[in-house]
């Protein structure tokens, strides 16, 4: 699982008004303009101060015979099909709709396309993307009811590796810094046991104070980043180290280190849970390289931890 890493970018803060019909060049200055952020590195202050915080969701795009379009103007693409991963940047900046900059609305991209104007090697740009969850579809203003299928909600896997994604860049513009920049206090010890250590042969995870158990429930099975063949296993597979690139040296360069991520783990996904008459002869091939533990681990993460409606329409449901 190799990462074809893509080319060191620069910062994309604008320096200069060489390029100033550039459509990328004029998508990066909308963006910081939407952010509340000033267009370049001259000191000089924002335009304005936004009335909405723009949020970057990381989702799963819905059923749709179309596809949705991608905002980027200069995207060669195509649809964003129904299954994959896309970013909505909520609210929309799209100054063709007259709903621009109010809640409930959103821009599409592909992954790949929102990299290209996002620099996510800025703590400003990366405090603000979210996986879209069962505990955060309210924030992306989606409504129960469109969830019930599991529609717009992540994988297991892929919201798990967004989550870390996010820990350890942050780790790394501090480091690059030399300088905190998150001053945030660290998790209660049986919930940071939980998080890294679930799956792990022997681990006895323990209900951090306050937790809902459905929500526990689903850091035990669905969300544990471990799988093992039992007590005597000593080489557990753990999602982090399979798939998040981010932790390789050099990586907060690469612009595209997110899209990596998460396409590779989605291509593996495939993989362990298409019926193998799906499979093309290199699908095949590369599947059959995967031991039962990969595919076992794959399959489970693959899943969509759902919301608990029970918590909704009943008092009481923590059992």
């Amino acid at each position: 699982m190799a990462l074809n890493a893509g080319s060191s970018p620069s910062s994309l803060m604008v320096e200069d008004n060489n390029s100033e019909s550039d459509p990328l060049r004029i998508n990066i200055e909308m963006l910081r303009d939407h952010m509340g952020l000033p267009r370049r590195s001259d000191g000089s202050p924002p335009r304005f101060t936004p009335g909405v915080t723009a949020l970057f969701f990381i989702e799963t795009a819905p059923p749709s015979s179309r596809g949705s379009r991608c905002k980027l103007p200069t995207c060669t693409k195509g649809p964003i099909n129904p299954g994959q991963y896309r970013i909505a940047l909520n609210p929309s900046m799209d100054y063709g709709n007259f709903m621009r900059g109010r809640e409930g609305t959103a821009d599409f991209y592909h992954l790949r396309c929102f990299e290209m104007i996002a620099d996510f090697s800025q703590i400003s740009y990366l405090k603000r993307v979210n996986p879209v969850t069962r505990s955060t579809f309210n924030l992306r203003g989606i409504k129960a009811s469109s969830m019930m299928d599991g529609n717009y909600l992540l994988d297991g896997g892929a919201e798990r590796l967004v989550l870390q994604w996010k820990v350890e860049r942050g780790r790394q513009i501090d480091e690059r810094d030399d300088a905190p920049i998150h001053d945030q206090p660290p998790l209660a010890q049986d919930f940071a046991d939980l998080l890294k250590r679930a799956g792990e042969p022997g681990f006895q995870a323990q209900k951090p104070e306050g937790m809902e158990f459905s929500e526990f429930r689903n850091l035990t099975t669905i969300l544990a980043p471990n799988e093992s063949d039992g007590p005597e296993d000593d080489e557990v597979w753990n999602l982090f180290d399979e798939f998040l690139y981010t932790r390789e040296p050099g990586s907060l360069d690469n612009r595209h280190d997110l899209s990596d991520m998460l396409e590779t783990w989605q291509s593996y996904s495939m993989l362990a849970t298409e019926d193998e008459s799906m499979l093309n002869a290199a699908g095949l091939e590369a599947k059959a390289k995967l031991r039962p533990k990969d595919i076992r681990a794959l399959q489970r993460l693959s899943r969509i931890p759902m919301l608990d409606f029970q918590s909704i329409f009943f008092h009481g449901t923590t059992r």
